[in-house]
Formats: C-alpha cells, structure tokens, sequence
C-alpha cells in the first residue's frame, strides 16, 4: 500500500509505504510479522506543550516526517493467553524535535542556563529492539509488559537530548466482581541526557536520572451511570529530572466522581 500526507505548511506532499506481512509457522503458536509504513506529526504548539511543559513559546515549530518504519518480530503463544512479542525497528525521522535549555550572557559575560527549553530539530535514525508480554485471564485480569532498547543516530546534534536509552512499561488491571477494579502502571526510563552550558560556553553532557513513575488506581461503578474513581500517582515518590534542572512531581493522588448523562 501507500500513504500520502499534505501539509499547508513545510514539505506540502509527504509520501510513505503501508506494507505489512504476517505469516503463521505453527498454527496458533508461532507467528512472524514484518512491515514498511511511515508517519507524518504536525508539532503543533500544543501537543509540543504535552511534551515538554518549559519551552519557549515564542519560536518556530516544524512538522517531524518519518519517510520509512521499517520493523518486524515473532509473535509467540504456546501456553494458553499468554502472548511474547520479539520485535526490532527501525525509524528515518526528519525534523525530529529534541529540547535544549536555552542560554543567556549575565553582566560579567558569563554564559548562564534559563529554564525554558528551545526546540531544536535534526535528522536522525531510531533502532529499536524489544518485547512485550502480554496476559489474560478471562474479563478478570490482564497484565503487559513492554521492555526495549533504543539506539539514536542523529546528524547535526551531539547527542538525542532526552530520549531515553532503556525503557519499561508494565500495566496491569483486575476486576472485583462487576462494579469494581484496580490498575497498575509503572514506567522506568534510563540513559536520558541533558546538554550542559558552561559559564565559559562550553558544552557537556548531563546524565538524567532514572526516571520511574508507579501508579495504582481504583474505579467503582455504582451503576451504568454513576461511578467514582482514586488514583495515586508516583506512590514511589521519584524526584529524578525530568528534563534538565526540573524534577519530576512527587507522589501526588485524586479523587473524583463519574456521572454519564
């Protein structure tokens, strides 16, 4: 297949494959997938805001093209509703947004770091190797985990500022009965980078800490309409940086009612 995407602003025709495979080796058991696709994602100022709450609002913002995905795996289930997923891909992005702290000079000219962050763009390459887990037990429980391994190659930036090297994802969801049920989720992030101004206006590189969020949350349906819901949010009270001099926000929970006309 073939996508094409139009745009009123930067590249106006963006072309990309829509290929996919999927063969089964043992029926039922062992399957393997391969694909080509590709992507197109308007940075728009608000979905830039969703991913870093500090930059600058007063700058330019270009659309990131992917011209080729390229990605495969095995898909494997030789015991009952459980399901692994080996998978590697591969990503060409152009105009990959990274953020960098921006810099100001102080009265004795020495070089200082502001805390908002300007969007810097370059062509880079993602390889990605990984795997997920996936379990069922009837409407009861489910359980996933998502493990991977991602390696940047960038062109005109030293490094792939704030992206992380090592990520894990792991969710959960059990239901009591019918009115009741509780989720996890947790996510751990590792090899993050920062880039660091000296006074004097050299460069280096700042290792981020590992970044680790666990959630729980518990939903109560009193009937078809009307429900309630508690959530706690980094229970683990992780105060690692989430991007260069902010740290992420400390255990945190709401409360809240449901209510469907």
């Amino acid at each position: 297949g073939f996508n094409g995407y139009f745009s009123t602003t930067g590249q106006v025709f963006v072309p990309s494959a829509d290929i996919k495979a999927n063969f089964a080796i043992i029926k039922k058991a062992l399957f393997i997938y391969a694909g080509i696709e590709g992507d197109y994602q308007a940075n728009t100022l608000q979905n830039t805001l969703n991913l870093n709450h500090y930059i600058d609002l007063n700058q330019n913002f270009k659309n990131t093209y992917t011209p080729l995905d390229v990605y495969g795996g095995f898909k494997i289930k030789f015991i009952h509703n459980l399901l692994t997923d080996i998978y590697v891909s591969y990503k060409m992005k152009k105009n990959q947004i990274f953020f960098v702290n921006q810099t100001m000079t102080d009265a004795a000219n020495n070089v200082v770091m502001s805390n908002v962050f300007s969007s810097i763009y370059d062509n880079a390459n993602k390889l990605t190797a990984g795997i997920k887990i996936n379990y069922s037990l009837n409407d009861l429980l489910a359980f996933n985990v998502d493990g991977r391994y991602n390696h940047w190659e960038t062109k005109n930036v030293e490094e792939a500022w704030g992206m992380p090297e090592w990520e894990v994802n792991v969710g959960a969801n059990m239901k009591f009965g019918k009115r009741m049920s509780a989720d996890l989720s947790t996510y751990v992030a590792t090899g993050r980078k920062a880039l660091k101004f000296n006074t004097d206006g050299s460069t280096a590189i700042h290792k981020l800490g590992t970044l680790y969020d666990l959630n729980l949350g518990f939903n109560y349906n009193h009937n078809s309409k009307l429900g309630m819901f508690i959530k706690l949010n980094n229970i683990l009270h992780c105060r690692a940086e989430q991007w260069y001099g902010y740290k992420q926000t400390g255990i945190h929970g709401l409360l809240g009612i449901t209510y469907s006309f």
